[in-house]
């Protein structure tokens, strides 16, 4: 089964001590979700909402950012996620989802005295079939239209920002979904819309899982499995009742 970017909620961001970020309302249950939220490192402790995992937490100077994992489950769909820091400070936060895909594992890295706009993310061996989701984060006096440009070979999903303002953070996110056997994934650099100098860079890995089985069939519409419990009659799946001798 290939991994594909499926959605990705609205945006989350507030200069206070919590924010509600919604997840997207087209999940499936099985779908891998990816949650950067960038704040500032000086709050202190940031608690993980319950259900989700730390993927990473990486800081670059005064930038903070904490990437959540979680397997999507029933009811998660248009649910909102409190994510919650010891002090006020200008979060950011949006949550992206994938389909036919498991979490393996993060990389990260976080520069203080960045110079230029430039956010480097940092390299992540593979031994497997494996695709790459990469983030990037800053924090600083933005201005204008705070915006992220993804390296050429990476597709941007999103970017979100609590400014402009001082101190306000920013978040990009993207993927390539085509799949890497060996070698590595990452580094790349994003490119902010202007110099920072407090930046942190993320590179996910994410494997395609297992198909439930090997044939499937056409429904019109969709990939249907195909199973030895029944056939596909254009609107559902009827099942079929082995006959005893």
């Amino acid at each position: 089964m290939a991994v594909a970017f499926r959605a990705a909620g609205d945006t989350a961001e507030a200069n206070a001590p919590s924010i509600n970020v919604t997840i997207p309302a087209t999940i499936q249950v099985g779908d891998v979700l990816i949650l950067p939220w960038a704040l500032n490192n000086a709050v202190g402790a940031a608690s993980t909402p319950s259900g989700w995992d730390v993927a990473t937490t990486t800081n670059g100077g005064s930038c903070r950012l904490l990437v959540l994992v979680r397997t999507a489950q029933s009811g998660d769909a248009g649910a909102s996620v409190t994510l919650s820091s010891n002090g006020t400070t200008r979060n950011v936060a949006r949550c992206a989802a994938y389909s036919g895909a498991a979490f393996v594992d993060a990389t990260a890295e976080g520069f203080g005295s960045n110079t230029g706009p430039s956010v480097p993310t940092p390299t992540n061996p593979v031994s497997a079939s494996a695709v790459e989701v990469s983030i990037a984060a800053v924090r600083g006096a933005l201005t204008g239209s705070p915006s992220m440009t993804a390296p050429g070979t990476i597709t941007k999903r999103f970017d979100a920002s609590s400014g402009p303002v001082a101190g306000a953070s920013m978040i990009g996110l993207g993927d390539n979904l085509a799949p890497v056997t060996a070698g590595s994934l990452g580094a790349r650099i994003w490119n902010a819309s202007q110099d920072v100098a407090n930046v942190v860079g993320v590179t996910i890995e994410l494997r395609p899982t297992a198909p439930d089985s090997p044939w499937s069939l056409w429904n019109g519409s969709a990939e249907e499995p195909l199973t030895l419990d029944g056939f596909w009659d254009g609107s559902s799946l009827i099942p079929v009742v082995p006959e005893l001798v």
